[in-house]
């Protein structure tokens, strides 16, 4: 496949999922047994993603005007069809869907690899450091480190944060995504905002518990 297609490949799987919202993007950390290693200093400090890990998000659609609940579980080391070495994550609403987490030297990519198409979701550069930024999923996709903030969840009160922000367009479709990360915790506050000429949708989603294994 020549790199046009696979651009084109990655842009359109972008522009689906950032409107059904499905997937929980999270930062990873090193530990022994079955997790990656990212890079840099500190890095280890933002997420645990041993398998056994669990968070639960209350999500709010202001489309659907409901809330429901989103589990997002870590399983285990996988192979990809592409031959990467990965970590396999659930998500579970009122579907169940996967996605790998593959690390590249300092990057961690999310991507559905666990069967085609490799869409890559999106991409943290690790460690976080404000000030830090980098391309998202694609050319038109960027993300920055804008600060560290206290946040208030269901789960407790997060000092320290960091904001990430993401912003995306595609032809008639944009999107801004702020991301809370707590070292040690993981994601525990994420904000989407979708605009476009068919539709505009907010959508919140707030930690509601987790437990990650010692």
């Amino acid at each position: 496949m020549n790199s046009f297609s696979q651009e084109l490949r990655i842009l359109v799987g972008i522009v689906i999922k950032c409107q059904v919202g499905v997937a929980i993007c999270v930062t990873l950390l090193t530990c022994s047994g079955d997790v990656l290693k990212s890079g840099g200093e500190k890095g280890i400090d933002h997420i645990p993603l041993k398998s056994g890990s669990t968070w639960s998000y209350a999500r709010f659609d202001s489309l659907a005007v409901v809330e429901d609940t989103v589990i997002v579980n870590v399983l285990k080391q996988v192979i990809s069809i592409h031959g990467d070495i990965g970590i396999e994550i659930e998500i579970i609403d009122t579907l169940v869907s996967k996605l790998l987490a593959v690390t590249v030297n300092d990057t961690l990519f999310f991507v559905n690899d666990l069967e085609p198409p490799n869409t890559v979701y999106v991409r943290f550069v690790l460690p976080l450091k404000v000030g830090n930024s980098w391309l998202g999923s694609n050319l038109l996709d960027s993300m920055w480190v804008a600060g560290r903030e206290t946040v208030e969840v269901p789960a407790g009160v997060f000092h320290n944060a960091f904001r990430v922000e993401q912003q995306f367009w595609f032809f008639n479709q944009s999107n801004q995504t702020t991301y809370w990360i707590a070292p040690g915790v993981g994601i525990v506050k994420k904000n989407i905002h979708n605009f476009g000429f068919s539709e505009n949708k907010i959508e919140s989603w707030n930690l509601l518990s987790y437990s990650i294994p010692e």
